[in-house]
């Protein structure tokens, strides 16, 4: 496969990263992650490189220390360390040069310098800028000096800051459930005190309302039980014995019906007032000459 299926440079990365997550990625986070050893820095190169002859591994990179004087040309992808990259101001670049760690080559594509028996002593080469005098036997856009990430690598920085926002936007849904929790507690308890307030009203009207029920009730009862009391006493065949005969009341409203001619939609309860009449003497009878005023 063509191995810009499996590299590509930042630039390109974060062309990518913006379309795929809707904002920028920082180089100082790309950085940070080398610095990590999330990501391993690549440099795709093509210029003039010395064998190296002696080597010090740090990390698991050689630092040259003593470079084969011929002087070859080469091209391919070199695997870089942390110590290899540096932030500058303007983008993520590789230290490149003399005493600068570089490994040895993860996949070269030509070289110049490929037979020499320099080669099989080396432990890796020496690299060089695009603007270093050595590279003047190029052209400029013949050079290249970039440096690439594995695409593999890429990736699952994206799936990182997918999983972070998944999880910032539940972190705001949550937040905004728990809002809108509080604002319904809030309302329900104004309800509740509503509906408290409104049922001690209630239950304030009620009883009132019970209680004149009971008193207006009870002053017909005593105005029934004293006009038959009346009746009785102003007539003896209202009487019996020393209390009102009900049944002789009773038939003397009967005849009062006919006599104001009544409709008939209004004479419920009449045709057997006796009982009522009874019910209300006997209710009556039991505060007979209980006034304490009058003994004195």
């Amino acid at each position: 496969m063509p191995k810009s299926q499996y590299f590509c440079n930042f630039q390109e990365f974060r062309t990518m990263f913006k379309e795929m997550i809707g904002k920028d990625i920082k180089e100082y986070e790309m950085v940070r992650r080398i610095e990590l050893g999330k990501i391993t820095p690549y440099l795709n190169y093509k210029g003039v490189a010395h064998f190296t002859k002696n080597a010090m591994p740090i990390n698991g990179v050689d630092y040259i220390t003593d470079l084969f004087e011929e002087e070859i040309d080469i091209s391919g992808i070199f695997r870089l360390s942390s110590d290899s990259i540096f932030l500058s101001e303007f983008c993520i670049e590789a230290k490149l040069g003399v005493g600068n760690p570089v490994a040895i080559s993860q996949s070269l594509t030509e070289s110049s310098g490929i037979n020499s028996e320099n080669a099989l002593r080396s432990l890796g080469y020496c690299l060089y800028h695009k603007t270093n005098k050595i590279n003047r036997r190029y052209s400029e856009s013949e050079l290249k000096c970039d440096l690439v990430f594995l695409k593999t690598d890429l990736l699952n920085i994206v799936n990182e800051y997918k999983k972070e926002q998944r999880c910032e936007d539940l972190e705001i849904l949550l937040e905004e459930a728990n809002k809108k929790i509080e604002s319904l507690q809030k309302n329900r308890n104004l309800l509740h005190i509503e509906n408290t307030q409104l049922k001690r009203k209630s239950d304030g009207d009620s009883c009132k309302n019970e209680s004149i029920n009971k008193n207006t009730r009870s002053q017909d009862y005593k105005i029934i039980a004293m006009m038959a009391f009346l009746l009785s006493e102003n007539s003896s065949k209202y009487k019996v014995a020393d209390r009102p005969n009900a049944s002789a009341i009773n038939n003397e409203i009967l005849n009062l019906i006919n006599t104001l001619q009544i409709d008939s939609e209004h004479t419920n309860g009449l045709k057997s007032c006796h009982r009522r009449i009874t019910d209300c003497c006997n209710e009556l009878s039991q505060f007979f000459f209980t006034d304490p005023n009058s003994q004195k």
